[in-house]
């Protein structure tokens, strides 16, 4: 039995340095084949006893409180820990991650609404915007960024480019469309939204005149403006 023991214990340092975790049925069942292998007979063996010695024999490991139904779990304590620190690491880079969005967000958000100075007024003309000049520089780059994400070529396709461009240029104008001033949100008469006008631009103008000379339908041009086109 002895020469059992010693396999044994070997054999679970081992195998929680390597990073497993394994349930005590399944010690057990180990135990009871390595006492077999060695032809010990007439011992027997509880999951309780077992943990004993293993606790006496195999430092630094830790045994979870069973749940019901469900076996108790064994793993080396240092493997525990450092997985728990990693968690806890992952969580706080996610927690920055969040805190940089907001901080960019409330960045755009800023330079959306100092741009009252160069907003598109309708000028008996409906060419749209394609060179993003009403558009906040700070948003067309986030959007841009957003969408191809760093470049990782020298030279890009400029017909990729010029599509990915009028893309930003579209997002940026129907976001800059729906923004909502402070004073729109503490505002309770209304259940929804109004618009505001200095944030038109000729892609939100042009799609409901259009709607409205092939339909003539009120209900769909209020349909397709609550659905932010």
């Amino acid at each position: 039995m002895i020469s059992a023991d010693i396999e044994y214990f070997n054999l679970l340092r081992n195998t929680f340095a390597d990073g497993k975790i394994l349930s005590m049925d399944k010690l057990v069942q180990a135990y009871k084949g390595l006492l077999t292998l060695h032809r010990v007979k007439g011992v027997e063996v509880t999951s309780a006893s077992l943990k004993t010695k293993i606790k006496a024999n195999v430092p630094g490991l830790e045994f979870s409180h069973p749940r019901k139904y469900k076996p108790e779990l064994v793993c080396a304590k240092s493997i525990k820990d450092n997985a728990v620190g990693k968690a806890a690491a992952i969580q706080h880079d996610r927690a920055v991650d969040v805190q940089k969005v907001f901080d960019a967000a409330k960045i755009v958000r800023r330079e959306i609404f100092k741009n009252h100075d160069n907003l598109w007024n309708f000028d008996g003309s409906l060419h749209p915007d394609t060179n993003g000049n009403y558009v906040p520089s700070i948003l067309y780059d986030l959007l841009r960024w957003i969408l191809e994400g760093p470049q990782t070529e020298l030279t890009p396709s400029e017909e990729r480019a010029s599509t990915l461009d009028r893309t930003a240029v579209n997002i940026a104008q129907s976001i800059m469309y729906e923004m909502k001033s402070h004073r729109q949100l503490k505002h309770t008469t209304h259940s929804s939204f109004r618009h505001d006008s200095k944030h038109e631009n000729a892609r939100v103008l042009s799609v409901g005149l259009k709607v409205h000379a092939y339909t003539r339908s009120k209900h769909l041009i209020d349909s397709v403006s609550r659905g932010c086109h």
